[in-house]
């Protein structure tokens, strides 16, 4: 039975003199990258590159100007491909401190939509004036806090409660209705995932990181997932593919090679049976 990652929950400290953090952060494929757990609401935005995350057990492709609210207490982690690293602003946030009208049960927002964005824009550009003040900031684990005037309050209130008004107006969310308990039990398979969707991952070392028999792994994602292991690391690759040849320069035997298929031949075949076209035909009409 292999040992279960201890989630750590980061605890901001956030009060009503600091109820915001705020914090970037880079994600390059040649590292390892943790999963994350806050005891606070997480806005973020993608402001460079392109990649993959891993939110409340769900993977999503994501690209520049994505915009993700993540509940509190809730997982997440982040993963480039090779040759198309990306960067992210986040700003933690004490929602009852700020009187915010998120509800009791968060959900998981995101987004790529152009109102959406233009308000984020222009809250992350705030945060980051407030923040860079004359008033030395304090650090919490180099996360960026410090006490705020009832105008900065004020300021971040009225534009989070615009964002969060829009959010549950648009009524989208990919993690309703809820995943079932035992999803927890593939986590580990789910981590292996993320960060190395580009090596070879066979079913088998996949049950084995869960404690699991592989019959019942294979079971359990397709009840979660509504595909076999198989074709939920294809669907991921071929995903994550078809955003880089969208926004990216990069070659497309490079790619293949990035999302994990061995040869180019073998990518050409599967892109092609799940868009329609090749991925030459893609990339030229995007």
């Amino acid at each position: 039975m292999p040992k279960r990652r201890k989630k750590r929950i980061l605890d901001f400290g956030l009060n009503t003199t600091c109820p915001v953090s705020y914090f970037t952060n880079s994600y390059e494929y040649e590292i390892k990258h943790e999963i994350q757990t806050f005891n606070v609401p997480i806005l973020a935005i993608c402001y460079e590159g392109m990649g993959l995350m891993y939110c409340n057990h769900t993977f999503i492709n994501f690209t520049k100007d994505y915009v993700v609210l993540i509940p509190e207490n809730t997982p997440f982690c982040i993963q480039s491909p090779a040759g198309a690293n990306c960067k992210w602003k986040f700003l933690a946030i004490n929602r009852e401190a700020l009187g915010l009208e998120f509800p009791q049960n968060l959900k998981t927002f995101e987004f790529l939509r152009s109102d959406i964005v233009s308000i984020t824009n222009t809250l992350f550009t705030e945060a980051e004036r407030i923040m860079n003040e004359t008033e030395k900031p304090s650090l919490v684990e180099n996360y960026i806090t410090k006490p705020l005037s009832e105008e900065n309050i004020n300021t971040l209130t009225h534009l989070l409660n615009t964002l969060t008004i829009k959010f549950f107006a648009a009524e989208k969310n990919f993690n309703n209705p809820p995943r079932p308990k035992k999803i927890r039990r593939l986590a580990p398979a789910f981590y292996e995932i993320i960060n190395n969707f580009a090596n070879e991952l066979s079913v088998e070392f996949l049950a084995a990181k869960c404690g699991l028999s592989v019959t019942y792994y294979r079971k359990a994602t397709n009840e979660i997932t509504g595909l076999s292991p198989l074709n939920l690391l294809f669907d991921i690759r071929l995903n994550l593919a078809g955003n880089m040849l969208k926004n990216t320069k990069i070659k497309i035997n490079r790619i293949a090679s990035a999302c994990g298929f061995q040869s180019i031949s073998t990518f050409n075949r599967n892109f092609t049976r799940l868009s329609g076209m090749s991925p030459k035909m893609y990339r030229k009409i995007q």
